[in-house]
């Protein structure tokens, strides 16, 4: 799940629920859709995150090509949402 956001409570229950059942990467690309579909203006914040250690080149690639696998079905379940 995706960490540092703000956001009301009636807001989020708005929200659709299934990212639960997708894979690694994008629950807040699928959120932001959402918001966009809901003509909700979102802020960013400048809040970097430092990772205390780096991951080995080949754990990365992995989890990079899931994430990608991921966003592809996430764009399809949006595009789904559209037409419901």
């Amino acid at each position: 799940m995706s960490n540092n956001f703000l956001i009301k409570k009636e807001l989020f229950l708005q929200l659709r629920s299934l990212i639960n059942s997708c894979g690694y990467g994008h629950e807040d690309s699928f959120w932001g859709i959402q918001f966009e579909q809901l003509g909700i203006e979102s802020i960013n914040v400048k809040n970097p995150v430092f990772h205390s250690f780096l991951e080995r080149s080949q754990v990365f690639m992995v989890k990079s090509e899931k994430a990608l696998e991921n966003l592809l079905l996430l764009k399809m379940l949006s595009q789904l949402i559209q037409t419901c």
